[in-house]
């Protein structure tokens, strides 16, 4: 009689023990949370060497990256005195193929004075019903490199006014597929480079000067205008720079991943985080 009272007690909410213990395991193994890999091996830089000094403006970190976990995501990213970096990915081939079999390189843009340079990796897991990445692990390797001055301290670069320029030819075509854009920059003095810009329309290979851009620093605050030109752009587009040009000048301001995008003249040196020159 006593178990029959028992049974009925456990039945009257309409669930039989069995019930509640399944529901009770599912819970359980909802409540466990996603198994965090120990021990992961920081990565290795190989070079520069800690300690070092150079006077170059940019420098190469080369080095070991460990495996991610199984199921799991490696992302990569280098920088230098925090600047910033968009070189990250994960899976058997992260950040655009500069890792292979665990090793990579990067370029990164130096100060005058002490560099920190560090590599951080990160480890992700991707769910597919809910789309987001976990993060279950991170590492970090550092090291310092001393730059010295050199006679192109504080000289503006054409991969820094090039990045600029690439911000004002958009107007120019939009999203036509018929229609093409073109910029040559040209150091017109250690603080001004200015750079034409030349545009066409496929077929046709000839570029008419669109305007000449003119980018220059002051207290390492970046700044651009634009003058005008006519005329074919090529095939000798430095014929359309003006020495005593005096255009309106706008302070520039970067966008995420600007400034680690390489284009024909090199790595821009901007500080994203304070849109500040690189000296």
């Amino acid at each position: 009689m006593a178990l029959g009272l028992v049974v009925g007690a456990c039945g009257c909410g309409g669930q039989s023990t069995r019930a509640v213990s399944t529901d009770s395991r599912r819970a359980a193994v909802q409540a466990t949370p996603t198994p965090t890999p120990t021990g992961q091996a920081p990565p290795t830089i190989t070079s520069p060497r800690d300690g070092g000094r150079t006077r170059r403006r940019f420098v190469v970190v080369r080095g070991t990256v460990p495996r991610a976990p199984k199921g799991a995501y490696r992302n990569l990213r280098v920088s230098a005195n925090r600047w910033f970096t968009d070189v990250a990915g994960g899976g058997a081939s992260p950040i655009g193929g500069r890792v292979r079999h665990g090793v990579f390189r990067e370029e990164v843009p130096l100060r005058v004075g002490r560099n920190s340079l560090t590599v951080k990796v990160t480890f992700e897991t991707y769910d597919d019903d809910t789309e987001k990445f976990t993060v279950i692990g991170r590492t970090a390797a550092t090291v310092s490199l001393v730059r010295k001055r050199s006679v192109d301290t504080g000289k503006l670069d054409r991969a820094t006014a090039h990045m600029v320029t690439e911000g004002m030819v958009y107007s120019l075509c939009g999203e036509s597929e018929d229609c093409g854009t073109q910029i040559w920059c040209f150091g017109v003095g250690k603080h001004r480079v200015d750079c034409p810009v030349g545009v066409w329309e496929y077929p046709s290979a000839v570029r008419e000067c669109a305007f000449v851009a003119t980018v220059r620093v002051h207290r390492r605050r970046v700044r651009y205008g634009r003058y005008r030109c006519s005329g074919r752009v090529n095939p000798s587009p430095s014929r359309h720079i003006v020495r005593g040009a005096n255009p309106r000048l706008r302070r520039f301001r970067s966008r995420p991943g600007w400034v680690s995008e390489r284009n024909d003249y090199g790595l821009p040196r901007l500080d994203a985080r304070s849109d500040r020159f690189i000296p």
